[in-house]
């Protein structure tokens, strides 16, 4: 892998992301702890829950050693991506779902990474986390073998 780490970002922004998560509170209902967990663990992707101060809250699935509890989120991903990954970070955090791609050596192999964040709101509307889930696309991606 090259030693600057390549990222594209996607920012898609969402005029209405309080109306959506409330429509989805209203048609799901509660959700235990219990559940929420069951569902993350059930995901194929890397979850994990960062708190506003990016620390990891919550970790499901992740690649042997990457990261755990109490850790800083950039922590995991190649040192050249920190700025733009505290950035979109921080977009999220303004209700922003933030998608990007990253290339990193994960278990002693490069690949490719879609990252996908996604504002969590309390109750009371304001964001109380932020949902971080991974992907490994490096077989889907046509450029897999540089890894760009």
């Amino acid at each position: 892998m090259s030693s600057g780490a390549q990222m594209k970002i996607h920012i898609e922004e969402q005029s209405s992301l309080r109306h959506a998560h409330e429509e989805i509170l209203n048609s799901i209902g509660f959700l235990t702890p219990g559940t929420l967990v069951s569902l993350m663990q059930a995901s194929e992707d890397v979850i994990t829950l960062i708190s506003p101060q990016g620390r990891v809250l919550y970790l499901a699935d992740a690649p042997s050693g990457a990261q755990k509890i109490g850790d800083d989120w950039t922590a995991a991903w190649p040192a050249a991506a920190e700025t733009q990954l505290r950035n979109a970070f921080a977009r999220c955090l303004d209700e922003t779902l933030i998608r990007l791609r990253l290339a990193c050596e994960t278990d002693g192999r490069d690949r490719l990474w879609e990252i996908r964040l996604v504002p969590v709101p309390r109750r009371n509307g304001t964001i109380g986390s932020v949902l971080s889930l991974s992907r490994d696309i490096t077989a889907n991606d046509n450029a897999a073998p540089g890894l760009h």
